[in-house]
């Protein structure tokens, strides 16, 4: 297992191999919450170079319409789950687990 802080591009770039798996939680659809937040245009690059990559990838994304029509091709899978540093204990909220599928 390799851990890295560097940009996404650089990191697909550099350890791209077909037995890569590759684990990417960017930041949330349309939410100024970072220090590095993502544009919808953000979202559509990731989704290209994700496409042509030639190992496989789990990223995880809030459940928002816009993400589900982005990636669309891709497996989606709905979960619900609590955030930790939330002040609310309990309350739960919806993800989305985005992969490659069996290819």
């Amino acid at each position: 297992m390799q851990i890295e802080s560097l940009p996404y591009q650089q990191i697909l770039e550099k350890y791209d191999r077909p037995t890569t798996l590759f684990y990417a939680d960017p930041p949330y659809w349309e939410r100024r919450l970072y220090r590095h937040n993502f544009t919808e245009q953000d979202f559509i690059d990731l989704e290209q170079r994700l496409g042509r990559i030639s190992g496989k990838f789990l990223l995880s994304l809030d459940d928002h319409p816009e993400v589900r029509k982005l990636f669309r091709n891709w497996h989606l899978l709905p979960i619900e789950l609590a955030y930790t540093a939330q002040r609310k204990t309990g309350k739960r909220y919806a993800e989305l687990l985005i992969s490659t599928s069996n290819r």
